[in-house]
């Protein structure tokens, strides 16, 4: 009953506490008490989920994801699933590894009219107004130069500017890659004549089939289409992967000039959330603009 729960959970939005113990009392009733479910460790265990479900939609036909049980056994304890392509022995049955067993999940065949879509993004886009590429190691020296020119203009709406460092940004650039490995999230460059002027995500933390745009442009590059233009590569390289139904770009309701670019794009207003950090001139309530195919 707590798989269940946790499946139903992991469908939602940002579920919220009040959302989990409604939910919980319907799927579980007398079977548990209100003290008995912690909203927390049910979100983590969805978000979870989710992270399983947008790797295994990523996945390449004839690909699998291969975890061995109990985790950690012969292999280091935070080690992720492998991917890998099945062998088979002569008798049609897959090979034991190491004698431990293996759970297996295997994409079915993708539909024969979306052949071409690939199991992950491209890597340099061209837009016309700029290139975006895949964030490189090398760009620490050319994002603190982006960021440092642009921080008054950047932490009014982007609280994650805020106390920015060498160190920091270094591990976003690990975390870049390490995201873009797993598929939970994709980070690229936006690049104008050779110069690094901003960044955007495709970014799977809304739930199963869906996957969130951000971006943030150089003050002295603002004006000139760039966010509009990379947003819609955004789009259009998102529902090229295998699952994925519907975009969404969240910002402040008090961010107004944000919202011109999901609007350009047609996408529609679907509702407000709490933001996870209130940005210093915002309230802390975010526009939801989604996009469905």
């Amino acid at each position: 009953m707590l798989a269940s729960l946790v499946e139903r959970v992991a469908a939602l939005d940002h579920p919220s506490a009040r959302q989990i113990r409604s939910l919980a009392a319907a799927r579980l009733g007398a079977a548990t008490r209100d003290a008995d479910v912690d909203p927390a460790a049910i979100a983590a265990a969805a978000t979870a989920l989710q992270v399983e479900a947008s790797r295994w939609a990523r996945l390449r036909v004839g690909e699998e994801l291969s975890y061995e049980w109990p985790p950690g056994a012969g292999t280091d304890p935070g080690r992720e699933p492998r991917i890998v392509r099945p062998r088979q022995n002569r008798d049609g049955r897959e090979p034991g590894r190491g004698g431990r067993p293996v759970i297996s999940v295997v994409p079915r065949a993708r539909n024969p009219d979306h052949g071409q879509m690939d199991a992950r993004p491209d890597e340099v886009i061209e837009t016309g107004a700029a290139t975006l590429r895949r964030y490189r190691a090398d760009d620490l020296d050319a994002l603190m130069t982006a960021m440092g020119e642009s921080y008054d203009h950047l932490r009014p709406w982007s609280p994650w500017v805020i106390g920015y460092s060498r160190e920091s940004e270094a591990g976003f650039l690990a975390g870049a890659e390490r995201g873009w490995r797993d598929g939970t999230v994709y980070n690229w460059a936006i690049v104008v004549d050779g110069v690094l002027t901003g960044g955007i995500s495709l970014m799977a933390r809304i739930g199963a089939g869906g996957l969130e745009i951000g971006y943030w442009v150089h003050q002295a590059y603002t004006r000139r289409g760039l966010a509009t233009a990379a947003a819609a590569a955004m789009v259009e390289q998102a529902f090229r992967l295998p699952g994925i139904h519907r975009v969404e770009i969240v910002h402040d309701e008090l961010n107004v000039a944000s919202g011109g670019v999901p609007r350009k794009l047609g996408f529609t207003e679907a509702g407000r959330r709490p933001l996870e950090i209130r940005p210093p001139a915002g309230t802390g309530i975010g526009v939801v603009w989604r996009l469905v195919r």
